[in-house]
Parts: C-alpha cells; sequence; structure tokens
C-alpha cells in the first residue's frame, strides 16, 4: 500500500519555536500578523486544535529571526515587516499541496 503521511504541529509548537505563550499566538492571529493554522477535525466534544506544518513553523521562525522579534531585545511586532513576510509565506505555501505539508511516502525507493 502506498500511503502518504502529512506532519502537522499545534499552535503550542508554533508558540515554543518562537519562544512565546500560545495566548500570543492567538492575539497574533487576531491581530493579523499570522494566517489562522488550519482547523484540525474535532476530538474531543467538537473541539478542534489549530495546526500548523513544519514548513510554515520553520517559514514563521525565519522571519520572525530576520526581523529582529526573537530573543531578549524585540522590537514592537507593528514596526516590523513580520506582517508582510508571513503572509507573503503562506501564499507561496498555498500553491504546493496541503499549504506545504511535508509529505513522508512509505513507499520503498530502489537502491
Amino acid at each position: 500500500m502506498n500511503a502518504i503521511e502529512y506532519e502537522f504541529f499545534s499552535i503550542g509548537d508554533l508558540a515554543a519555536a518562537l519562544d512565546r505563550r500560545p495566548g500570543t499566538i492567538r492575539l497574533w492571529e487576531r491581530q493579523g500578523y499570522i494566517p489562522e493554522g488550519i482547523r484540525s477535525p474535532s476530538l474531543h466534544e467538537g473541539k478542534r486544535q489549530r495546526i500548523y506544518t513544519r514548513p510554515q513553523i520553520a517559514g514563521i521562525v525565519r522571519i520572525a529571526a530576520e526581523e529582529g522579534i526573537l530573543g531578549e531585545a524585540r522590537p514592537r511586532i507593528e514596526k516590523t515587516r513580520f506582517r508582510e513576510k508571513v503572509l507573503d509565506l503562506f501564499l507561496d505555501l498555498a500553491k504546493q499541496p496541503l499549504s506545504g505539508a511535508v509529505q513522508l511516502s512509505t513507499e520503498k525507493r530502489a537502491a
């Protein structure tokens, strides 16, 4: 059987990668700095988790580093180009299958 797995991460994973709290990521989503992650299927009584792909998280972290909002001396996010760059990232990834999810094929490759 040829199966393809996709790798997703929670808002907590994104927050940890940015050294922030999940509440900060939710605030940034509401303010438009980060597009809201896709919602997972309902697992428990209608609760659905925001999920992100590895390329989305890696890109957001890269952009945050470029804009200087990682670490101790971080400028106010509204004084950076973070929003525009993250939007461009998500638009570029949306052109790829499943918003740029990493495809992990279980198919054996010829040596």
